[in-house]
């Protein structure tokens, strides 16, 4: 099935979308620079957050269990990656340091795919709330 291309005459690509994503994966950092480029140039309106605020709450409201199901896989691998030599204080301060408009982020995540961090001082850092969405699970 091809999809749309406002920029075509007839409205249409000149490959399926199946064809596209698989071409997609094959080359991540490619389209992952261009995803980048996009949402620095392109920040979304005031509107476009509330928008998106709405739709996330009422998805948790209609999937209850799924969401606290990945809450508490979140908690959970948290608090197995916290070694017991770690500094609770420190931590807990930092978070309560964090700047308006940020999120504590972990450098190395938690739940990464190859590779996974520890829940210390020394892995977390303060990102824009935007940027560290953006991020997500991946390690670069």
């Amino acid at each position: 099935m091809y999809h749309k291309d406002k920029g075509k005459k007839n409205g249409h690509q000149s490959v399926c979308k199946a064809c596209r994503l698989a071409y997609q994966r094959t080359k991540p950092e490619k389209f992952a620079k261009a995803n980048k480029k996009y949402a620095k140039t392109h920040p979304p309106t005031e509107e476009q957050r509330e928008k998106n605020r709405k739709r996330s709450l009422a998805y948790q409201k209609e999937n209850l269990g799924r969401y606290a199901a990945a809450t508490r896989k979140y908690k959970l691998a948290k608090m197995n990656r916290t070694p017991e030599w770690a500094d609770n204080k420190a931590i807990v301060a930092f978070y309560e340091g964090c700047p308006e408009g940020h999120h504590v982020d972990h450098i190395v995540p938690l739940q990464g795919h190859n590779v996974s961090g520890l829940h210390v001082l020394e892995n977390l850092q303060y990102l824009p709330a935007l940027e560290n969405i953006a991020k997500g699970n991946r390690y670069e």
